[in-house]
C-alpha cells in the first residue's frame, strides 16, 4: 500500500483566482477523497473580502492547513531569520505568523495541523515556531530521510513533495504521462507516502505575477494581476486532472490520506527508557554521535545526551539506575559548537559535566554549545562520546580515574546529502539576487542534532 496526499499550496491574493479552489475542493469530493488545502493568511482575508462563503463551505469537507501569512512579501522569513539568532529568530517568526495563523483557523474553523513553507524561504527557527504553535507536520519540507519516508527535526514531522500537476501544463498526453509517473513513484515508495500537489490559481493563469520578484514589495494599489489562461486552455485542464483524480480514486494500491492522517501515523508516545536499553544506547553512543532505533521509536542525537545525562545524574547522587527515564526532546546547539580535541578528564569532573549538561537541557531546552569539564571546555559531540563511554563503564561496576574526551564530532546525520548541499542561493525567484542565506544554513545543519527517521506506528 502506498498512501498518497493531495495538497494544494493555497496563495494567490494578489489576483482572482478564487474558483480555482473551487474546482479542486468539488472535484476531489465527488470522487470522495480529501484534499489538504495549505491556505495563506492574506488569501484567506481575500476570500472574506470578496464574499466568497461558498469557497469557504466547499473547504469545510477538506483539511485546511497553513501556508503563512503573507507568502512572498518581503521580508520573507529566510531574510529575516539571516539576521537573528535562535531565540529572536523563533520570536519574530512567531510574530509574524501568529495572527495569520488565527484569521485561518477562524475563517475556516478548522486548526491547521501542517504548515507548507512558501517558496524555499525556511529556517529551522520557523519550524520550532510552527510546532510551537500547534502545527506538528512541516510539509513541503527541504528533506526527508528518505523519497517518502518522513523524518522529525526541530520537533516537527517533516515530508517532502513529489510529484505535481504544475509540471504537466503543458503536456499534450498530460493525464497519461500523470499515471504513470505516479506508477513510477508507487514503485519506489514501497509503505511510504507520496504527496501530490499543485497551486490552484496555476489551472486559471499562465505564470506567476512578478510584484515581489528578486526582492521588491510592490505597493498594493500597484500590482499586477497574473495572464490568463484561455477558456479552452482551462477546460482542457480541467478534463485531464478529474481524469487523473478519478484514476487515483479507483486504485486499490493506493490510499488518500490527509496530514493530520499521516501524523497519526507516525506520532511518538511517550517514551521511558531502561537502564538496560540505556547501556545498549551508550554502547553505540560512545563511537559516533547519531540517532539510534529503540524498537518502534527512534532517538535524536540530542535526546541520548539528555538520557545519558540524566542516567549519570541519579547514580551520582543516589547510587542507583533502575528507574526508568523519561525521554525529552532537547533543541541542538543553538550557537556555533565548539570544536574541541581528544583530551582527558578525571571522574569527579566528568560527573559534574553531566550535570551541568543535564540542568542547561531542562533550562533552555537546548544542547549546549559547549561544555565545562575541569579546566577545558568541549564540544557536544565530545560530551556525549565520553558521558557515554562512562556510562558503560558505571554499570560494569567500573570507575575509571580518568577519561578520554575524544574529538568533538557533529552528528552522522547532518553529514547527509540533504544538510551538506542545503543553500538558498538561486533557490527562489522571489529572494533578493545573491542572496545565499549562509546563516541560515549554518543554524540548520546544527539542529542536525534532532534529526531521525520516522517510524510508522504498529
Amino acid at each position: 500500500m502506498t498512501y498518497l496526499v493531495l495538497s494544494f499550496d493555497t496563495e494567490d491574493f494578489e489576483s482572482d483566482t478564487d474558483d480555482a479552489i473551487l474546482f479542486w475542493a468539488n472535484t476531489l469530493r465527488k470522487y470522495g477523497l480529501k484534499g489538504c488545502f495549505c491556505i495563506v493568511g492574506e488569501k484567506a482575508r481575500t476570500l472574506i473580502r470578496r464574499g466568497r462563503r461558498d469557497i469557504v463551505e466547499a473547504l469545510s469537507s477538506h483539511e485546511i492547513d497553513y501556508h503563512s501569512n503573507y507568502h512572498s512579501v518581503h521580508p520573507t522569513h529566510v531574510e529575516v531569520l539571516e539576521g537573528c539568532g535562535w531565540n529572536d529568530g523563533v520570536e519574530k517568526i512567531l510574530s509574524m505568523e501568529a495572527s495569520g495563523l488565527l484569521d485561518v483557523e477562524t475563517i475556516f474553523n478548522s486548526r491547521p495541523v501542517a504548515y507548507c513553507k512558501p517558496g524555499s524561504s525556511w529556517g529551522p527557527q520557523s519550524a520550532w515556531a510552527m510546532r510551537v504553535l500547534g502545527m506538528p507536520v512541516f510539509c513541503d519540507a527541504p528533506f526527508e530521510f528518505s523519497m517518502g519516508k518522513p523524518m522529525w527535526y526541530c520537533g516537527q514531522l517533516l515530508i517532502r513533495y513529489h510529484m505535481s500537476f504544475d509540471e504537466f501544463f503543458d503536456s499534450k498526453n498530460r493525464t497519461d504521462e500523470m499515471i504513470q509517473k505516479l506508477s513510477s513513484l508507487c514503485s519506489e515508495v514501497q509503505d511510504g507516502c507520496i504527496v501530490v500537489y499543485t497551486h490552484p490559481c496555476r489551472l486559471l493563469t499562465t505564470r506567476w505575477t512578478e510584484n515581489f520578484r528578486h526582492g521588491k514589495n510592490t505597493p498594493r494599489e500597484r500590482w499586477e494581476e497574473a495572464p490568463r489562461r484561455s477558456r479552452g486552455q482551462v477546460e482542457s485542464l480541467k478534463r485531464d486532472f478529474e481524469a487523473f483524480i478519478s484514476h487515483i480514486a479507483s486504485r486499490r494500491d493506493i490510499k488518500v490520506i490527509t496530514y493530520s492522517e499521516l501524523y497519526e501515523m507516525y506520532r511518538e508516545d511517550p517514551l521511558w527508557l531502561s537502564p538496560e536499553q540505556l547501556v545498549g544506547i551508550a554502547e553505540a553512543s560512545s563511537r559516533e554521535v547519531n540517532y539510534q532505533t529503540i524498537g518502534a521509536t527512534s532517538l535524536s542525537p540530542a535526546e541520548i545526551l539528555w538520557a545519558i545525562a540524566e542516567a549519570l545524574v541519579r547514580i551520582d547522587r543516589d547510587g542507583e539506575s533502575t528507574r526508568p527515564i523519561p525521554v525529552l526532546h532537547p533543541l541542538g546547539p543553538t550557537t556555533r559548537p565548539r570544536r574541541s580535541r581528544a583530551c582527558y578528564a578525571n571522574l569527579r569532573d566528568v560527573l559534574d559535566a553531566a550535570e551541568r549538561c543535564r540542568d542547561q537541557i531542562l533550562l533552555e531546552g537546548a544542547v549546549p554549545s559547549s561544555i565545562v569539564i575541569g579546566s577545558r571546555k568541549v564540544g557536544p559531540g565530545s560530551c556525549l562520546r565520553a558521558l557515554s563511554g562512562l556510562l558503560v563503564d558505571l554499570s560494569s561496576g567500573r570507575r575509571p580515574r580518568r577519561i578520554r574526551l575524544p574529538e568533538d564530532q557533529p552528528p552522522k546525520i547532518a553529514e547527509e546529502d540533504f544538510f551538506k548541499s542545503l543553500t538558498f542561493k538561486d533557490s527562489w525567484s522571489i529572494l533578493p539576487p545573491g542572496f545565499e542565506g549562509r546563516n541560515v544554513v549554518e543554524m540548520a545543519r546544527r539542529q542536525a542534532w534532532t534529526a531521525k527517521p520516522a517510524i510508522r506506528r504498529q
